[in-house]
């Protein structure tokens, strides 16, 4: 109850403060070593007025083939180029809840259907980083390492703006 709290004061002060909020839903895939996953998240971007650049988050859940659910949470900075047709380059980072943490940077191009109504779709490439342990071998002691991976995300999704 206080985690939800806290979100819910979270979003409402950026909501004051930020003079543009959007929200919205994504469905997506991933593309990683011979696994199938399926994504379903959110869509968070707070912007200021007459600012190309917004902050944003895309909070989603991970559905591998292999029935394991990860929720995962980036925070990105996004170049807003255009208007009704707009392109935007991304980076930031992330934290999943399998104790991967990375970074990721993209593109997103979106589209305005109404002036308050966006539908976009978005590509990223994300570098996860994990600990990893090396065996034990021949008698040298086994260690921890950080080992790290690149994936590429691609996902369709539609945002409502509601502060403007």
């Amino acid at each position: 109850m206080k985690f939800s709290l806290t979100i819910f004061i979270f979003l409402f002060s950026f909501t004051l403060f930020s003079q543009k909020f959007s929200y919205g839903g994504t469905v997506g895939t991933g593309f990683i070593k011979d696994t199938k996953i399926i994504t379903f998240g959110g869509a968070l971007e707070f912007k200021p007025q007459k600012v190309l650049l917004s902050i944003n988050s895309d909070p989603f859940i991970l559905l591998t083939d292999k029935r394991n659910l990860i929720f995962t949470v980036p925070i990105y900075l996004k170049i807003i180029l255009g208007n009704k047709l707009r392109v935007c380059p991304l980076v930031g980072g992330f934290v999943r809840t399998n104790s991967n943490y990375g970074i990721n940077a993209g593109l997103d191009i979106e589209y305005k259907i109404k002036e308050n109504l966006l539908i976009f779709f978005k590509g990223e490439c994300y570098k996860d980083f994990w600990k990893a342990e090396h065996p034990a071998h021949f008698g040298i002691p086994s260690y921890e390492y950080v080992d790290s991976d690149y994936s590429i995300w691609i996902s369709l999704g539609i945002k409502k703006i509601i502060c403007a």
